[in-house]
């Protein structure tokens, strides 16, 4: 809170201070701009809080169960940053932060899709370089869902659809294989999520090498043992790297359960379980609605469309109004 005050030298950021858990009476505060946000916003948030009925509340995700109703999703729907100028520059958009005593990360909400998209980076670069970023992520995000999958529909159902020299090579590389592609796939693919786990569970200063040395012992014993082809784990590296380059761990895991998905789906009904996957994914979005704001916001807002800051980045003289798909008092940046 003293950070929050320091960038943000104005009577009209407000922190409301509260005391939650029966046994652990942790602390808890919610900060806005008065003049800024909804005050929808601010009295579900209040009221949601308020209502905490357990013993402790001393972490982010008590807070976060509690608060938001999408409980049943795999997508985020806040914000969880320890970065102070994260959380000024969205209090300053019209969102909320809640707060929890001695932890350094901050609550936001609402959050929509594209937020977890976006990197503190890209307001310190040229708007050309952001957007560039920016439209690469969202690239990446679909490539690592259906790379894996697609690759399994076009080897087992389609093959005409690789070019013969190709496909001449990727044969030759898959002689002596005892599996077919799909168990070839699905063995790569939970082989990296238990490397990711083993690098999550250890100590940081040894966790990068765990993956890093794991992914590389594992991928040439396994092509040299005949297990797997080298395409295979070309296609499954690829996908991996692809879903790192989004800047969000929950997005990130996200995109790995809906690669396993897509693989599933392209083993049983090739290019069309791609399709049903994508429709699985954008439903699942399309049905969100942190706080009342459509998660898809500002693409399918009942909001004028603005785009100034959202698939790309608009230079900063042209980013004029705040996100209007979260109804704020003020809506321009600049008053």
């Amino acid at each position: 809170t003293a950070t929050l005050r320091k960038k943000i030298k104005s009577h009209n950021l407000c922190i409301e201070e509260m005391v939650i858990g029966k046994q652990s009476n942790t602390r808890v505060c919610i900060a806005y701009m008065q003049n800024i946000c909804n005050e929808d916003f601010i009295k579900k948030i209040r009221k949601q809080v308020i209502k905490i009925n357990q013993d402790k509340a001393m972490s982010i995700r008590d807070i976060y169960t509690n608060v938001v109703k999408e409980k049943y999703t795999p997508f985020p729907t806040a914000i969880i940053t320890e970065k102070p100028d994260v959380c000024c520059m969205s209090l300053l958009e019209g969102k909320v932060a809640v707060i929890i005593d001695e932890l350094p990360y901050a609550l936001v909400f609402p959050a929509v899709f594209g937020d977890f998209f976006q990197s503190s980076c890209d307001y310190g670069c040229n708007f050309i370089i952001s957007s560039f970023f920016r439209m690469l992520r969202y690239a990446c995000f679909i490539l690592a869902i259906i790379l894996p999958g697609y690759y399994v529909a076009i080897e087992a159902f389609h093959p005409r659809l690789i070019p013969y020299k190709l496909a001449v090579s990727i044969a030759a590389s898959r002689l002596g294989t005892p599996f077919n592609i799909n168990i070839e796939i699905i063995i790569m693919i939970l082989a990296f999520f238990v490397l990711i786990q083993a690098s999550l569970q250890v100590s940081r200063s040894i966790g990068g090498t765990i993956s890093i040395v794991g992914g590389l012992v594992l991928g040439d014993a396994a092509i040299n043992a005949g297990i797997v082809s080298p395409a295979v784990i070309v296609v499954v590296a690829t996908a991996a790297i692809c879903s790192m380059a989004i800047p969000n761990k929950e997005v990130n895991a996200v995109t790995w359960l809906f690669q396993l998905i897509c693989v599933l789906f392209a083993a049983i009904f090739g290019l069309i379980g791609i399709i049903i996957t994508l429709l699985l994914l954008f439903f699942l979005l399309a049905k969100l609605e942190p706080l009342g704001v459509p998660y898809l916001s500002p693409y399918t807002s009942t909001k004028p469309l603005q785009l100034e800051d959202s698939f790309i980045r608009f230079p900063d003289s042209l980013i004029k109004n705040r996100p209007l798909y979260l109804d704020p008092k003020n809506k321009r940046r600049k008053q």
